[in-house]
């Protein structure tokens, strides 16, 4: 089987302060993908995290910095793409044409 595209989305959460990433892995399957996103999580620190239970949260220094899985999803590379372009200001969105199952030509239209 092959690997497919996942977008990872966590919640960093220390004090008042709050920040957001994001990750991009390939992996068989969502129950693949959510394994991989459990182990990014639990070596986000020296600290080895402690999961609350159900939560897909992990708790650092005594619970005083946590972070959170906010969502698994598979997406395609033409979609990550089009939306990191629109994030960061990219006015347009780039034409693709698939040129093989893994190969991809962006075509920027003026």
């Amino acid at each position: 089987m092959k690997d497919k595209l996942f977008q990872l989305r966590f919640t960093e959460r220390n004090g008042e302060q709050q920040y957001s990433y994001e990750y991009l892995i390939a992996a068989l399957c969502e129950i693949e993908a959510t394994e991989k996103a459990h182990s990014l999580v639990k070596q986000w620190y020296a600290d080895p995290g402690v999961e609350k239970d159900g939560e897909n949260c992990y708790a650092f220094f005594g619970g005083c910095l946590t972070v959170e899985i906010e969502s698994v999803f598979e997406i395609t590379l033409v979609e990550y793409l089009s939306q990191q372009l629109l994030r960061y200001g990219v006015g347009y969105i780039p034409a693709v044409k698939n040129l093989a199952s893994d190969m991809y030509l962006i075509e920027l239209n003026s």
